[in-house]
């Protein structure tokens, strides 16, 4: 409904965006999850941004390593005037399952996050 102004809470499943037949060359010009990437699939154009620097506690880094980092954390898909942001969901490891980082704004919801959490 876009417009509607409705927070949609869309995700998009990390590795589904890799493999879009639009999206291969800006993928293999991204400066490590650094830059924001755009292609075109069909009639939609799609930007990938980059991990946002304000997140205090989600920054990109592949879990398990300490500078491997995803090539993107949001999607956006537009067409017609119209488009929607979605935040990736990641695989978790090699079990068949993802996970979707809970990113904190300093100032914003990272203190209360963090209380929740404990």
């Amino acid at each position: 409904l876009p417009n509607e102004g409705v927070d949609d809470d869309m995700a998009v499943v990390y590795e589904d965006v890799l493999r879009l037949d639009g999206m291969q060359e800006g993928l293999a010009q991204s400066n490590n999850g650094e830059t924001t990437i755009t292609g075109t699939v069909g009639d939609f154009d799609i930007t990938l941004y980059p991990t946002l620097k304000y997140w205090v506690n989600w920054k990109g880094i592949v879990p398990g390593t300490q500078d491997e980092r995803y090539s993107f954390h949001g999607a956006k898909f537009s067409r017609r005037g119209h488009s929607i942001t979605a935040y990736a969901v990641y695989p978790y490891h090699n079990t068949g399952g993802y996970f979707y980082p809970r990113a904190n704004k300093a100032g914003l919801n990272h203190g209360p996050h963090t209380k929740d959490s404990f």
